[in-house]
Formats: structure tokens, C-alpha cells, sequence
């Protein structure tokens, strides 16, 4: 899949390996509506734990709630937007499980590559979980270290099969003293974070650690730089970092025009 325009751009430098990472940003205002309430619609919840940095592991919950189907597939893509491969995330999942709202494990079965299926017949939610071990820093991989941990989404985030348009919600879990950038949708919470479909969730890259954080500007559209491990970019570094990056975007965004 090829990402959509950015309107958030976020680049990252490290002293161990240089990576240029896009991250996009998108926002959705929905119209006030007089109709009559309805029932509680299908929700998807996300929550990313750095478990481990000394193990590389995720561990990853997602709730979905309202069910009302006798079925219901979870799946990880096979793909990364903007990468044109097939992706076998799946081989990394440790411990994978799925119980319903009393924690009883459910029975399930693979139907196909990256795909679980669950019998949700008088369930109205259920919880996924998994560890993931995260060892490959790449912009269609993800990474943990003892200063950051960065993931796109097409790693970690199950797609309940029949709701890709549903909203969710991603609460991260990092050490303390980190800090978190990313392309996910912010709320007042600074934990916690939203997309408004599934294509938005896992086409938005997110880095959290120790890092140092330089916001500059093309086109007057909003970039910004992060350096790790902290403290490892002098102002001049940094300085002639952001204006190669900006004259990088500048291309991009006359290219992207024509």
C-alpha cells in the first residue's frame, strides 16, 4: 500500500544506525447528528506495553467490545504502506491467547497466513494478547533497545475482519522517563491516543524513549527531528541535520505537486 499525504513529518537520527522515518497525521471532525440513540456500536482498544527492554518484547492487548456476530477473525496485515513485500509479522508473536470477559481462554484456530479465528457466539467482547518480539528497526519492522522502542502498527494491531472503517484507541505503556512521538490522533490523556480506521492505525509510526526533539518547518506544514539517544546531536549537528531534511521535504513536496 503507498501511505497517504503527510501532513506531520517526523524524522528520525540515531548514532548507532541513521533511519528517515515519515510518520502522517490525520484529523476527523464528525457532524452533529439529532437521530435517535443507538446501541453501542463495535469498539477496538489497543494497549502497547514495552514489557522488556532487555528481551526486545511487546506485549500487546487488544479489547473488542459490542460483538455481535457469531465469528470473529483477527488478523495482521501482510503488508507495510509503502512497502511493496509480503511481511510474515506473525513468526515473532510469542504467547498468543484470546479469552473472553471472565478470562477464560477461548478456543481458536489459524484459517490462514497471520489470521485467527474465534467463535464468539454469545460473547459480547473479547481480549487478544501477545508478546512480540521486537528486534529490526526499519520502517516496516519494529524495535526495542534500552533508550527507545519504535513500531509502525502493521506489527502489533489485530484487525478484527468486517469493522476496518471502526475507530480505536491506543494507550502506550513505556518506561518511566520516556517520552512518545507519534502520528497516532493525541487526546487529553498523553497516554493515549486515537485513529479514526484501522488504515490510519497502522500507517502511523511511533517512537518513544529518550530522545532529543527539533520542530521545523516546510512549506508551512510541521516537521520535526528526533535525535537518540539524547544529548547525542550538537546545535550545529542538529542545525545542518534539519536544513538537509528540509531541503529533502522540499523535494518531496514539489514532487508529490506535479
Amino acid at each position: 500500500m503507498k501511505s497517504r499525504l503527510s501532513n506531520v513529518r517526523i524524522w528520525v537520527a540515531s548514532s548507532v544506525a541513521a533511519v528517515l522515518l515519515g510518520l502522517f497525521s490525520a484529523s476527523a471532525q464528525g457532524s452533529q447528528s439529532t437521530a435517535p440513540a443507538q446501541a453501542p456500536q463495535f469498539s477496538a482498544e489497543y494497549t502497547v506495553k514495552v514489557a522488556s527492554t532487555a528481551d526486545h518484547l511487546f506485549h500487546v492487548t487488544a479489547d473488542f467490545k459490542n460483538i455481535d456476530q457469531p465469528t470473529l477473525d483477527l488478523s495482521l496485515p501482510t503488508w507495510t504502506p509503502g512497502w511493496y513485500t509480503i511481511e510474515n509479522y506473525a513468526k515473532n508473536i510469542l504467547r498468543f491467547r484470546i479469552t473472553d470477559a471472565t478470562g477464560k481462554a477461548l478456543p481458536l484456530s489459524m484459517t490462514r497466513k497471520q489470521t485467527w479465528h474465534v467463535d464468539t457466539r454469545g460473547l459480547k467482547e473479547i481480549k487478544a494478547e501477545f508478546d512480540y518480539a521486537a528486534e529490526i528497526l526499519a520502517l516496516n519492522q519494529a524495535k526495542i533497545t534500552d533508550t527507545f522502542a519504535f513500531f509502525t502498527g502493521t506489527e502489533l494491531f489485530l484487525m478484527p475482519e468486517g469493522h476496518r472503517t471502526t475507530p480505536s484507541t491506543v494507550r502506550l505503556e513505556i518506561p518511566q522517563g520516556w517520552k512518545i512521538i507519534t502520528a497516532l490522533d493525541s487526546t487529553s490523556d498523553p497516554a493515549v491516543f486515537t485513529a479514526v480506521d484501522y488504515d490510519t492505525l497502522v500507517d502511523s509510526p511511533t517512537l518513544a524513549g529518550s530522545f532529543d526533539l527539533t520542530r521545523f518547518e516546510v512549506q508551512g506544514l510541521p516537521h520535526y527531528l528526533a535525535v537518540l539517544p539524547a544529548g547525542s546531536f550538537s546545535k550545529e549537528k542538529t542545525d545542518k541535520f534539519t536544513a538537509m531534511l528540509g531541503a529533502i521535504a522540499q523535494a518531496d513536496a514539489i514532487s508529490d505537486s506535479n
